[in-house]
């Protein structure tokens, strides 16, 4: 079957073979019709077969893009999703609200509304347990050795809740995604991923449970080409075999030349365009396989991706010295130039690899670095040449030696074209063009393209940027070098050209801040402005950050939002700068990309494809983390496999003590920035295997500007080959990065691997139950008394995960203190609220101002006591008509939630006492 559109002579959709006897779904997209046009529908029947049929129903045309194939929200219809097969005694139904007590959801997931619509199992009678519905796909066309990730939202909630699986159909079932059992009334995010060599479809299907109250909902389907991890991690794993996600390296398609400089090193010698310097310490050595030394070094080519392919590398054990360069130079060349190229830097002890653009003999700065572990893997490099008129020059790769053996670098496909490619969803900004980049002219102030040479804006600003990691590396700065001394709430916007939308997208760039005390007013915005709109006031802002002095480039993903996402939009970066004194507030950004696919979780990484958001810290020993799969011979030489995909081709992080020279060190890592938790807290799960003799422990810190907390910890003993899940919960009150360190000690023998790293809301248990584990304590105002503006009394409440302790003072003298044993973690939650302080304003001026004394006798009685109340306020309202209480201003307050606050019983040697209160 093959439809086309009559004005167009290409084949817009065509499927072919037998399909079994049922109903398809089907969309086309008819991009941008300049003219009147008609769809043509041709079907092609085997003659030799006059029983086959194709029939085709229902055909629609509207206006808009066609959603991506199996997304849905479910607000809408099913969106090609259909119900039923020859195993299914039951319908996925359309739920909305509260559909029955004790087990399903009150809300759907995408509007959070009763009104919202969700697909659900009925498990009410007449269904019977171990009864299933199944809900189809429509058929997807093959991954082509990609991994695609279906991502969706589960709701499984009752005593009786049976089983909800997710299988891929390609001619026979696979189980990839199970979990059974109640979950709790909450909405939460599934997910897995894998491969499929032919078209295919998805399945999810609902098993009822013993009786009525086993209703499971479901809800936000979306699939991106990503390998994700499965999630829930630790439950959602299916009991029988699964075919999980191929990492099997398949044979590369390889480009044709572009340049006599290309080489793919295939011949077993380095290419005639290319020769060793011989001025350098050692020469890059030709190779296929394994380097020598294990955990370092490629075990693969790049260009075919075997054992037998050829690539070129710097072998690091002895004789070579630290510090120690080899290096090889090109051929004489002219003119403006791209060079791309794969490198691969894996090892404890790998230092740099560097580019350099040789003219008149001199190397001068590099102008491409990468220095450290980059993972076991391939990964693309690439720089533009802009050399200046008429000047001959030659491009010189050069690798330097680590402290120890455990630092090879590998080079592959060397390919040079006379232009970098235009790939205008990534901005780099080492083009003058800027991507086509302009600024606001309506704004006070103008973001400007500069590098770390440059002598504009000389004092805090980076180095080095992002891209290249160069001194002349280009990079985008708020330009604010001749401003005034004192500057408040001026901005500068940079707009992106208009960017068409192409299903779910998020945005990645990475931002560099610094200022000092007097200038953390400033901020970084990022807003989307829908193509429809013109004015800055319809601008949608996704993200914020208050500047602070971080100097160091950050990376931030964003969601476009769907709503946003489905008309051209523009991307703006804001800068909010308010100045006092003579520094001023630093704001740069770089590597701006606009990637098709949803972005990752925050915080959660597999390293199946490197570390993800997570960067490495130089911390004590300069030793770092290294992303591993398999294992060499022991003793403790990694994870035979990982834990995402169980094998020896998966990939995790691990240190070891083979790599630190029998030196104490610490490795560390840390997340992106987060936002503070909501009252509810934040939770951190990871898988973590600890091998060895006298090993020392790992640690997860929270760390602010407010300094470092350890709230998890363990370590000392073997825990055997086997992977072991850890979990911690904590609160934060302000913005907060989570560094993971791995200590190890001059006497250790093993290593550290961690893998699966999960971060959701919620508070959690902490896993194992012997770790040792620190409550952050949070000290906070809830409470103030004034007269005018002089604060008389303060109250404050200090809470941790077991007590409330409530304390009242006047000056520094501390006139009451209760401490609450509480037994839920609700009672203790710190949490940013929105509160008022109450304020009384006194009457007009012809009314005498108002002194009220109000006496509490201690022993009349509750009785007379609520007798005399009630009269005095009625005396108030009738004697001062005028008089109100109301609400201050609204400020943002962190405020713990207590359940329930005693009264404070008062100590006297009297007994009768007043209890006086004067308000004014």
């Amino acid at each position: 079957l093959n439809v086309y559109v009559l004005s167009q002579s290409s084949i817009l959709w065509s499927h072919d073979g037998s399909l079994d006897n049922r109903w398809l779904y089907a969309q086309i997209n008819i991009n941008s019709p300049s003219q009147s046009w008609q769809a043509v529908f041709v079907s092609e029947v085997l003659a030799e077969n006059p029983d086959a049929s194709v029939v085709i129903d229902d055909v629609s045309i509207t206006r808009g893009l066609c959603p991506k194939p199996g997304d849905c929200t479910f607000e809408s219809g099913l969106c090609g999703w259909t119900n039923g097969d020859s195993d299914s005694n039951m319908d996925w139904l359309v739920g909305q609200g509260i559909h029955s007590f004790g087990t399903g959801p009150q809300y759907d997931h995408t509007t959070n509304t009763a009104q919202g619509k969700y697909l659900m199992i009925e498990t009410s009678f007449p269904t019977v347990e171990g009864d299933r519905a199944r809900l189809q796909s429509v058929v997807f066309d093959e991954t082509n050795g990609d991994s695609r990730c279906f991502r969706f939202w589960y709701h499984m909630f009752g005593e009786s809740i049976g089983t909800l699986n997710v299988y891929l159909f390609n001619g026979t079932y696979t189980r990839l995604w199970s979990l059974s059992g109640d979950r709790g009334n909450n909405w939460y995010e599934g997910q897995v991923s894998y491969v499929s060599s032919i078209r295919h479809q998805i399945i999810v299907e609902g098993i009822a449970g013993i009786d009525y109250l086993g209703d499971i909902s479901i809800d936000d389907f979306t699939f991106t080409t990503s390998n994700c991890s499965i999630r829930p991690i630790h439950d959602a794993v299916p009991t029988v075999e699964t075919t999980m996600p191929s990492t099997t390296t398949t044979l590369r398609t390889t480009l044709a030349p572009q340049s006599s400089l290309d080489c793919n090193f295939e011949q077993g010698v380095l290419c005639s365009t290319w020769s060793y310097d011989v001025s350098a310490d050692f020469r890059w050595e030709v190779s296929q396989g394994q380097t020598s030394s294990a955990n370092t070094g490629p075990a693969t080519d790049h260009t075919y991706g075997t054992p037998n392919g050829w690539y070129i590398y710097m072998e690091t054990s002895y004789p070579q010295k630290s510090n120690q360069r080899c290096r090889i130079l090109s051929e004489e060349i002219e003119g403006q130039r791209c060079i791309q190229f794969w490198y691969h830097m894996y090892g404890m002890d790998v230092d740099t690899l560097n580019i350099y653009i040789k003219i008149n003999g001199q190397l001068n700065k590099p102008v491409w670095t990468r220095s450290r572990n980059q993972g076991n893997l391939w990964l693309k490099g690439q720089y533009a040449v802009f050399p200046p008129a008429n000047t001959k020059y030659q491009i010189v790769f050069e690798g330097i030696v680590g402290q120890s053996f455990h630092g090879d670098i590998a080079l592959d496909d060397i390919v040079v074209y006379d232009s970098c490619p235009n790939e205008n969803r990534l901005c780099t900004f080492e083009d003058a063009s800027i991507c086509n980049y302009v600024n606001d002219a309506s704004t006070q102030y103008n973001w400007v393209r500069t590098t770390g040479d440059d002598p504009l804006a000389s004092g805090s600003k980076p180095t080095t940027d992002h891209t290249d990691g160069t001194s002349n590396g280009a990079y985008m700065l708020i330009d604010i070098s001749k401003a005034s001394s004192t500057i408040i709430n001026q901005r500068a916007r940079l707009m992106s050209q208009t960017t068409s939308s192409n299903g779910e997208q998020c945005i990645e760039f990475w931002y560099y801040t610094d200022a000092d005390i007097l200038n953390t007013s400033s901020k970084l915005n990022l807003f989307i402005r829908s193509s429809t709109t013109t004015s800055n006031s319809s601008d949608y802002l996704i993200w914020s950050r208050s500047i602070s002095n971080e100097r160091q480039w950050r990376i931030s993903q964003q969601r476009i939002p769907h709503g946003l996402a489905l008309s051209p939009y523009q991307v703006i970066f804001e800068g909010v700068v308010y100045k006092s004194g003579a520094t001023s507030p630093v704001i740069a950004i770089d590597d701006v990309f606009i990637r098709d696919r949803a972005c990752l979780e925050p915080g959660n990484c597999d390293f199946e494809n490197g570390m993800c958001t997570w960067m490495s810290l130089l911390h004590f020993g300069n030793a770092s983390w290294v992303i591993g799969s398999g294992s060499s011979p022991s003793p403790y030489s990694g994870p035979q496999n990982d834990h995402t995909l169980g094998n020896t081709q998966g990939q995790y992080l691990f240190l070891n003590s083979l790599f630190t020279a029998q030196q104490t060190v610490v490795a560390a890592i840390q997340s992106e920035t987060f936002e503070p938790t909501s009252r509810a807290g934040r939770c951190i799960t990871f898988w973590y295997v600890m091998r060895g003799s006298q090993i020392d422990h790992i640690d997860v810190n929270i760390t602010s500007t407010q300094g470092t907390t350890m709230i998890w910890s363990f370590g000392t003993v073997d825990q055997g080959e086997s992977w072991h899940f850890a979990s911690v919960g904590y609160y934060a009150d302000i913005e907060h990065n989570i560094v993971i360190e791995g200590t190890v000690t001059a006497q250790m023998q093993g290593y550290y691997a961690i893998d699966d790293i999960d971060i959701r809301d919620n508070y959690c248990e902490t896993h194992p139950t012997n770790a040792f584990v620190t409550i952050l304590t949070t000290t906070t105002t809830i409470a103030t008394t004034t007269i005018g503006t002089t604060t008389i009394a303060t109250t404050t409440i200090t809470t941790t995960i077991g007590t409330t302790t409530i304390t009242t003072t006047i000056g520094t003298a501390t006139i009451a203190r209760t401490t609450i044993a509480t037994t839920t973690i609700t009672t203790t939650i710190a949490t940013t609220t929105t509160t008022s302080v109450i304020e009384v304003t006194p009457p007009s001026e012809d009314e005498p101002n108002l002194a009220l004394i109000l006496g509490l006798s201690m022993g009349i009685g509750i009785s007379a006591l609520l007798l005399i109340i009630g009269g005095l306020i009625c005396y108030l309202k009738t004697r001062f008509p005028k008089a109100k209480v109301e609400p201050a201003a609204a400020t943002n307050t962190t405020l713990s939630t207590v359940t329930d606050i005693p009264l404070v019983p008062i100590n006297t040697t009297e007994k009768n006492s007043t209890l006086v209160a004067v308000v004014v």
